[in-house]
């Protein structure tokens, strides 16, 4: 199936499912998970207007971002620490914060710009050993 036809049922359902949450469509963000993207797949995306993509690697992350800065890039994918520094001031939104030494490196790098990264923070309710947060 073509990306524009896999985009208009991905929106169709989420219209459906703001409907009967009470909530309008416009209050939901798609990101659009490019890993297995190619560029020009990517590319085409945003002109059907996709503007949030995520990546799980932050070298994709760069690189994308260089091919298309326009669009939001979110960080999905565990996070290393060592990784941090090339991530600050890149990503829109950074979803895989799951543990305290991470935390402390954002707030560390950003301390640097002088920015505030924002972060989704990774919470391990179910207190599995096989999972992070």
């Amino acid at each position: 199936m073509e990306i524009g036809q896999r985009l208009k049922g991905i929106r169709q359902r989420i219209d459906q499912a703001a409907c009967r949450s009470g909530r309008s469509p416009r209050e939901i963000t798609l990101v659009a998970v490019s890993k297995m993207a190619d560029d020009r797949e990517v590319r085409l995306a945003y002109e059907l207007g996709v503007r949030d993509f995520g990546e799980n690697r932050v070298q994709e992350l760069v690189r994308k971002m260089r091919i298309l800065p326009e669009a939001r890039w979110h960080m999905i994918g565990r996070l290393q620490t060592n990784k941090v520094k090339d991530l600050v001031g890149r990503a829109y939104l950074i979803h895989s914060l799951d543990r305290w030494s991470l935390a402390k490196e954002i707030d560390y790098r950003a301390g640097q710009v002088g920015i505030k990264v924002p972060v989704l923070v990774q919470v391990n309710v179910s207190e599995e050993a096989s999972k992070t947060g």
